[in-house]
């Protein structure tokens, strides 16, 4: 089976759902920020901490794109930007089937909020009014080409996302 690519948001629930998903479907699970740390022998955070960070990781996000996308029965969570490149989204769609986990604006706040942001690079060390305005501002731009996923899958928790997915799957 072609790999599975999971994107959205931080906080969308990409790494639980794909490990939920690999385990359904018998594949291997890999989260793309996990990998790159291992690969880097560094936190996000601090790659992301050096002089041109950003572009740095994003650069490896797309190398890894490029190798993930020749594998077969994969489940892949990949970062909340790693979409937001037209290569990346265009390897993901070409080689793969892309799932947009869909939350809202005010469900990814709260999410995020409980799942800790100090471990997420652009948000960590916001106040909640910042997390918020920041939220709005990087979601309204990120939406864009989540939207442009083969399939949009939401629902009430990461385990009905799982079977949505599932489900569509089944149906192809």
């Amino acid at each position: 089976m072609k790999p599975i690519f999971l994107i959205g948001f931080s906080g969308a629930g990409k790494t639980t759902v794909g490990k939920i998903l690999a385990k359904q479907m018998d594949m291997q699970f890999i989260d793309l920020d996990e990998f790159i740390e291992r690969q880097q022998g560094e936190k996000i955070t601090e790659i992301f901490s050096h002089e041109n960070g950003e572009t740095s990781f994003r650069s490896l996000e797309t190398e890894l794109i490029h190798e993930l996308c020749k594998k077969q029965n994969i489940v892949v969570a990949t970062g909340g930007g790693t979409a937001c490149s037209t290569e990346n989204l265009g390897m993901l769609n070409s080689y793969g089937l892309s799932f947009y986990l869909k939350w809202s604006e005010r469900d990814l706040i709260f999410r995020l909020q409980i799942d800790g942001i100090e471990k997420r690079p652009l948000l960590a060390g916001k106040t909640e009014k910042e997390l918020a305005n920041f939220v709005h501002f990087l979601f309204k731009k990120r939406k864009i080409f989540y939207q442009k996923a083969h399939f949009t899958v939401s629902g009430k928790n990461d385990e009905q996302i799982a079977y949505n997915i599932i489900k569509i799957i089944k149906k192809l």
